[in-house]
């Protein structure tokens, strides 16, 4: 069975050729300003493991940082949510697992993995994912 290639509407073909760094800048930072998220409380990239010591006969060395393309925190305070960012051309859904798994790490209650045209929103408080059209305000999380 072919997989099925997410192929957005005619219209958008001008993101064609966007890389993942590419529609984060041009189209999810966009789009969390206008949910009314502040720049402060948006970090991107954001590292929340060293990755694990390995030890190969007496030397040691680090595994993989692993990192958050999103971490949206609540009056600069503390985390909210996470979001997985993926390519344009991408399946909004395809980063949603990553993303569950590290708001898990991370001790936040709502995952999203986007593709910068819709949300795949996990919401732990009540174990129901749903996708949205546009990302939720502070006030809204």
């Amino acid at each position: 069975m072919k997989e099925k290639r997410y192929e957005p509407a005619e219209e958008k073909l001008e993101y064609k050729g966007l890389s993942e760094a590419d529609t984060r800048v041009k189209i999810i930072d966009p789009q969390l300003r206008s949910s009314g998220w502040k720049e402060e409380n948006i970090k991107r990239e954001f590292y929340f493991r060293k990755g694990k010591i390995i030890i190969e006969g007496n030397k040691a060395k680090r595994g993989e940082r692993k990192f958050a393309d999103y971490v949206l925190f609540f009056e600069n305070a503390f985390p909210v949510a996470i979001i997985e960012a993926k390519r344009y051309f991408k399946h909004h859904a395809e980063g949603i697992s990553d993303a569950k798994e590290k708001a898990q790490v991370l001790g936040v209650y709502f995952a999203y993995s986007t593709n910068g045209e819709k949300f795949e929103e996990f919401d732990f408080s009540n174990n129901k994912q749903t996708t949205i059209d546009q990302f939720p305000s502070p006030e809204e999380l």
